[in-house]
């Protein structure tokens, strides 16, 4: 079974009640294999993404869910746009936020003087926009490296696609537990 921390999870006590999105992520997140641990609203120093989904042997995933409609947001000239009061207000990009997610994990926990460039496959995001088709959520958002882009069929199909994320296993031990002790 899929462990949730923090322990006892109270969605009530949560310091930012999770959305619509962000609950449908949870459900969908206790259908991974058991050896997964999934974090909710993690403190990382000053990073506190959605989810933080960690498997010792596998790595970890960086989760980032925008509850968004589809009928309120576009992609122009490369920037997101939302619609508001009769207009379009241009709004910071999602993969600003997951970039500095994946390095500051990275940069904390598993980058060492000696590390490979392969090392940094042990930490991968998804951006997730549930009210989204998948197709939908990458024409607006576009590609961002090391990182699925993905919607409602990407949701419904969390396990598998954050199983296929780590093929085999790039990172040290000791990366995943110096996550941990800041996590727990």
């Amino acid at each position: 079974m899929v462990r949730c921390f923090p322990a006892g999870l109270d969605l009530a006590r949560l310091p930012t009640p999770l959305n619509e999105g962000e609950f449908r992520t949870l459900e969908a997140s206790h259908l991974l294999p058991d050896q997964w641990d999934v974090f909710v609203q993690p403190q990382l120093g000053l990073m506190e993404p959605d989810f933080l989904l960690v498997n010792d042997d596998a790595g970890v995933v960086i989760v980032e869910v925008k509850d968004w409609s589809p009928d309120r947001y576009r992609r122009r000239n490369g920037s997101i746009q939302v619609s508001s009061s009769g207009g379009w207000t241009t709004i910071s990009h999602p993969s600003t936020q997951v970039k500095r997610y994946l390095h500051g994990v990275f940069e904390e926990c598993f980058a060492m003087p000696d590390s490979a460039d392969t090392e940094k496959a042990g930490v991968r995001g998804a951006l997730l926009l549930p009210r989204f088709s998948d197709a939908a959520a990458r024409d607006l958002v576009g590609p961002i490296r090391n990182t699925i882009v993905g919607g409602a069929e990407t949701l419904h199909g969390l396990a598998a696609v954050v199983e296929d994320l780590f093929p085999t296993p790039t990172h040290r031990p000791e990366s995943i537990e110096k996550l941990r002790r800041q996590l727990i």
